[in-house]
């Protein structure tokens, strides 16, 4: 997803939340309080992540540098998601919510190796390959908004920062095939990408709003939408890469109110 894309997505998001927020607050004066003591969910669904990033590497190959960049793309993927919540004045509440997001990323990648047999004479290389796991585990705290619309129906509207943990596959050196084109060696083949798993934390926020049809007076099937963002960057010993993580988040599940 392009920059412009992912602006306009949000901004299409905002007024959509900003609208049922609104829509909420004149049906206010219509409900009652909610008096229970929190609730329990728990479900699954997907995340939309058409997200690109760059990582480069250098290792030494022939006694000198062999220098590649390696394009990643992410597809969408499922996830699970649990949350509790605890009310805290009226029909608002405090909730901690989990959601676990895996992927598997296609990779492109070109580069330079060391020629064996001449120093200052590398040679071009392209690669590819697939599976390599993308996998993003979400800690949301929320402040959150219950709003029961009848005895059957009830609506939240919640939002609050997120802690992000990234699990990534990044490429750190390439396995070359035999050396062709003797005498001088100028082709060479990559037979695969060797990727080592990279793990680290990074902060965003989220917002977003749910739906809860109680099938008794205490337990009910729900559906949330939620836009998770922000970013995590990855170090190694030679780079740093700043990957934009979280997306659109639709879900459905089970409620247990309390």
């Amino acid at each position: 997803m392009t920059q412009n894309g992912t602006q306009a997505t949000r901004c299409f998001l905002a007024i959509i939340s900003s609208i049922l927020v609104l829509s909420l607050a004149n049906a206010h004066a219509q409900t009652s309080d909610w008096d229970g003591t929190g609730f329990v969910t728990i479900g699954g669904g997907t995340q939309s992540s058409n997200q690109a990033f760059k990582s480069t590497k250098s290792v030494e190959k022939y006694g000198e540098l062999a220098e590649f960049e390696t394009d990643y793309s992410s597809s969408n993927g499922a996830i699970l998601d649990v949350s509790a919540g605890i009310r805290v004045w009226r029909k608002l509440a405090f909730s901690v919510g989990v959601s676990l997001f895996e992927s598997q990323d296609n990779i492109r990648g070109q580069g330079t190796v060391p020629n064996p047999l001449f120093i200052g004479r590398p040679r071009t290389v392209t690669f590819e390959g697939a599976s390599f796991q993308h996998r993003q585990l979400g800690i949301h705290l929320s402040m959150v908004y219950v709003i029961p619309l009848s005895d059957r129906i009830r609506v939240s509207v919640f939002g609050g920062p997120t802690l992000f943990r990234l699990n990534q596959d990044i490429v750190e050196d390439l396995q070359l095939g035999p050396e062709t084109g003797a005498p001088f060696f100028n082709t060479v083949d990559v037979q695969s990408a060797v990727a080592t798993s990279v793990t680290q934390s990074g902060f965003g926020g989220h917002f977003g709003f749910d739906g809860t049809y109680l099938l008794t007076s205490q337990f009910g099937v729900t559906g949330i939408f939620r836009f998770a963002g922000g970013s995590v960057e990855l170090l190694d010993e030679s780079s740093a890469t700043s990957i934009d993580v979280g997306g659109p988040q639709l879900s459905g599940g089970l409620r247990l109110f309390f």
